[in-house]
């Protein structure tokens, strides 16, 4: 009786870690260069297409080629280092049409240009950025499939939200007016996932292209769906994390998981140990 309480205690002491090690975290190669060299990488996070035809290699610098990259294909690169010579490598993951994932490989990032992205439009318009009031209006119920568009006006979507994620609280983020008077919501982060929702038909997966830049006029953007949101320009807050904190937040994480590791390894020890002193005392 007594062995089967300490394996029993045993279990659930390591049940007990399983929600901490489900908890969301930057993504991180599985590269061999990268783990070695972690510390003096810094997180990128973005798309960018290929300038010319390049291979894509196994380390900065090496010649053991992984995959030959088409100009004008894209790739999404993870985080980015600074060899002896200066000259800056990005580690990079690439899906070709049937979605199929090559292994990670580094490319020169003087043979990469940038994809326009939520980052460039946070810079370009970050003066414009709105809170958007709380009230019994804000809040947006999913029904279906709502895109998170790479940026207002963008023509596609990375990522979409569905009805598991029940509602969403508009108030609790930052918002656009572009210069048609039309609200765009900014999701900096919702479990992994981020992106730009159009206000006014949230679900709508068709683009919405935005007029060119001018004086933006004060307007009232409402939300023709299961509720009405009102927004009012207010005191810029800005709520989207930076590279730099992005790229301490991935090395906090690694600390914590591994962290996290030695915890469960520990625990495990103590069991084992409890267990052999109670079968050692039955034997007596």
């Amino acid at each position: 009786m007594k062995r089967i309480f300490a394996l029993f205690l045993s279990l659930l002491l390591l049940v007990s870690l399983f929600p901490v090690l489900s908890a969301d975290a930057i993504w991180e190669p599985q590269d061999d260069f990268y783990k070695a060299h972690w510390r003096e990488c810094a997180s990128e996070q973005r798309k960018y297409t290929v300038s010319t035809d390049t291979d894509g290699v196994k380390a900065p610098g090496s010649d053991k080629v992984v995959m030959s990259v088409a100009a004008g294909e894209e790739v999404y690169v993870l985080f980015t280092y600074t060899d002896k010579d200066n000259r800056v490598w990005g580690v990079c993951e690439h899906f070709n049409e049937k979605g199929e994932k090559w292994d990670d490989f580094w490319l020169p990032m003087d043979k990469l240009t940038k994809v326009y992205d939520s980052d460039d439009f946070l810079s370009e318009h970050k003066s414009k950025m709105e809170n958007i009031p709380a009230s019994d209006t804000t809040l947006y119920k999913i029904t279906g499939k709502l895109p998170l568009w790479n940026y207002p006006g963008a023509e596609e979507y990375d990522c979409y939200l569905t009805e598991d994620y029940g509602s969403i609280e508009f108030s609790e983020y930052n918002g656009y007016t572009d210069e048609s008077g039309e609200l765009w919501v900014y999701i900096n982060y919702l479990e992994g996932l981020s992106g730009w929702i159009y206000a006014s038909d949230p679900q709508d997966l068709t683009p919405h292209s935005i007029a060119a830049a001018t004086p933006t006029p004060e307007v009232t953007p409402t939300i023709e769906a299961t509720q009405t949101v009102t927004a009012t320009p207010q005191a810029t807050q800005t709520k989207y994390p930076s590279k730099d904190n992005e790229a301490a937040l991935a090395r906090a994480q690694k600390f914590i998981t591994k962290l996290i590791v030695m915890s469960v390894a520990l625990v495990v020890l103590v069991s084992v140990l409890i267990i052999v002193m109670i079968v050692r005392r039955s034997k007596k």
